[in-house]
């Protein structure tokens, strides 16, 4: 901010933490938010879930030491155990003009991240959302290079609609800085959202898309952390068939589409067949075998199934991955004096 420019009193982003059980790595998420340089004013909205651990004990002295900047809202039951959406607690209590979503283990490591989003969605009105890079780190903050093909290095590149049928996510989610949706919709379009049970990120990245144009940065400015032990979702998931799954979140967010756009959302059930069948050869499993006949039958023609995993064993690319933004080939030397490096 220049010398004597008055900041307003206005909120311009709300930061939105979702944190349970992250009393090692809460610290982390917190300083990142604090020791960000922007000409603006920002909060910082977090949700305790009922943590066992001493996460509300570490929220607490940091909410009074910063009173005007920090705003908790501590559960005394868990309350996605419940079923609840647990975001619309943040969004509700959100003021700011944007969003900025960060859960409580993983962190920033830009502190002109927020800055840089905003400004580009101040400049460019008709983008709702922009994401970034991530670098992919494990519970000591230590790189995870073969866990980094969960968020792919990309160019700086555009996300429209068209590109719905090519991708699952946008970014990860504590790269996303948005415009406020949540204050412009109904009660009615609030509680399909909340309704559907596909994670969050996922259909923050579907709703997005269905309203705007989304940027993507090429830069790392956040890290996306996987606990590989614990209750985490992706230790739970470790080694377990996830194509059922993974049809049932696409065919939930089919259903949001539908009921708040009436987007024709297309979910291509021949990848999820043919990945049900490989897991199915390797294990030889009971379980896998009913995964794999149950996604069949989802089909009504066993041709186009046929059809598709013959290209995939030819290795036949599809056109329509063709033109979606080419990964970073190079990382260390694109990168090159990054935070990859360190």
């Amino acid at each position: 901010m220049k010398t004597g420019e008055k900041m307003s009193e206005e909120i311009v982003v709300s930061i939105c933490c979702l944190s349970y059980n992250h009393e090692n790595y809460i610290v982390d998420a917190l300083e990142g938010f604090l020791t960000q340089k922007v000409n603006f004013k920002y909060e910082i909205l977090i949700h305790d879930d009922a943590s066992t651990d001493k996460t509300s004990e570490i929220l607490m002295k940091y909410e009074q030491k910063y009173p005007d900047l920090i705003k908790v809202i501590y559960q005394k039951e868990n309350q996605y155990s419940k079923g609840e959406c647990v975001s619309k607690f943040l969004y509700e209590k959100s003021r700011g003009k944007y969003l900025a979503l960060c859960e409580g283990d993983d962190y920033w490591i830009d502190k002109t991240k927020l800055q840089r989003q905003v400004d580009f969605l101040e400049k460019n009105s008709d983008y709702i959302a922009t994401y970034h890079n991530v670098l992919v780190v494990d519970k000591n903050k230590n790189k995870l290079k073969e866990y980094q093909d969960m968020h792919p290095l990309y160019k700086e590149h555009d996300i429209v609609k068209e590109n719905l049928n090519q991708i699952y996510l946008c970014g990860q989610t504590a790269s996303l800085v948005c415009k406020n949706f949540w204050k412009n919709w109904s009660e009615k379009e609030k509680n399909i959202f909340c309704s559907k049970k596909a994670p969050g990120d996922g259909k923050l990245s579907l709703v997005l898309l269905l309203m705007g144009k989304v940027h993507f940065f090429r830069e790392i400015m956040s890290c996306y952390r996987v606990v590989l032990d614990g209750n985490s979702w992706t230790a739970k998931s470790k080694n377990k068939n996830q194509a059922l799954l993974q049809y049932d979140i696409l065919m939930d967010l089919k259903r949001l589409a539908d009921e708040m756009f009436k987007y024709d959302y297309n979910v291509d059930i021949n990848s999820f067949i043919t990945y049900s069948f490989k897991i199915f050869l390797k294990k030889l499993t009971y379980s896998d075998m009913k995964i794999f006949f149950y996604l069949l039958n989802q089909r009504k023609s066993y041709f186009d199934v046929i059809y598709y995993t013959l290209k995939k064993i030819s290795g036949v690319r599809e056109e329509r991955n063709e033109s979606y933004p080419p990964l970073i080939q190079s990382v260390e030397k694109d990168l090159k004096g990054s935070y990859y490096e360190n």
